[in-house]
């Protein structure tokens, strides 16, 4: 029998947080007190801030769109540093609508701990409304990895971050056949049903290919390492022009690697030029199975 999911999750959560020491004991206080293995915990969040900056938040509540800063005694050195993170915190909230609470660390024990009861007050309301008005999507123990347990939703919707962990899984989830070039999978299937859809498993490079996420994930660039196959691929998928249901692969900060749904794209035709590749517009957020 595997491991339940939260057990390795929250185990490599605190093992990747381990060496900044007083940031793993907020953290391990904030989850022990809390003591609901619905809520899920993200540590180093990406956020995409303004001119083209971002931030890694200590600890981030998706579900509730919470992020928690830790602050060490070196964000206050001085005035210049004090005003650079007022900065940073508020075009984080003002970018993803979120919310952020600070840990001022210069404080004695019971300050901090004073603050964090007062996080895990706040933790607890917000997910108790969100229960109230059943918008709340408690975190699971691995099932939710499943082709079944899509199945079952019946449709793939991009605000709730569905996740595969295999090709083969997003190949049973739609009963598409796993397509295979030799002894190589394609990149790709058509839908079953849907034949100007393409169910697409893309990765974020190999030896051949880049694939980016552009604006949050609103494009795609799409472009091959070598110059000339570059320029044919986009001259040839310009003129198929499909559509294309998007499972992006990548490894998160812990190391869990997943295939995560983003959504229906089409070519955006005027971004996409033959030298630097195909751009990609996420044209729906849904998809229904």
């Amino acid at each position: 029998m595997n491991m339940d999911f939260r057990l390795e999750y929250i185990s490599k959560l605190f093992e990747k947080t381990s060496k900044k020491r007083i940031e793993n004991y907020v953290i391990s206080r904030i989850w022990h007190l809390l003591s609901d293995l619905e809520v899920k915990f993200i540590p180093q969040q990406y956020v995409k801030r303004n001119n083209e900056k971002y931030a890694l938040t200590d600890l981030y509540l998706p579900q509730i769109g919470l992020h928690i800063e830790i602050n060490e005694p070196a964000h206050y050195i001085s005035d210049e540093k004090i005003e650079i993170d007022k900065k940073r915190k508020n075009e984080i909230e003002d970018k993803t609508n979120h919310f952020v609470i600070e840990v001022d660390c210069r404080e004695s024990l019971e300050k901090i701990h004073e603050k964090i009861d007062f996080i895990v007050k706040t933790i607890r309301e917000k997910v108790h409304q969100k229960r109230i008005e059943q918008n709340f999507i408690p975190w699971g123990n691995g099932s939710e990895f499943t082709p079944e347990y899509h199945k079952n939703k019946g449709f793939l919707r991009l605000k709730d971050e569905p996740c595969l962990r295999t090709i083969d899984d997003i190949c049973a989830l739609f009963g598409a056949k796993v397509p295979m070039r030799g002894y190589l999978r394609q990149g790709g299937v058509v839908h079953p049903s849907q034949k100007d859809l393409l169910i697409w498993w893309s990765i974020e490079s190999n030896r051949l290919w880049d694939n980016e996420l552009l604006e949050n994930g609103d494009f795609i660039c799409e472009r091959h390492r070598d110059l000339e196959k570059r320029k044919n691929h986009v001259n040839g998928v310009v003129i198929d022009s499909h559509k294309r249901a998007v499972f992006f692969c990548n490894t998160d900060n812990l190391g869990f690697k997943f295939y995560r749904f983003k959504g229906i794209y089409q070519i955006d035709k005027d971004k996409t030029k033959p030298e630097t590749g195909i751009i990609w517009k996420r044209i729906e957020n849904e998809l229904k199975i």
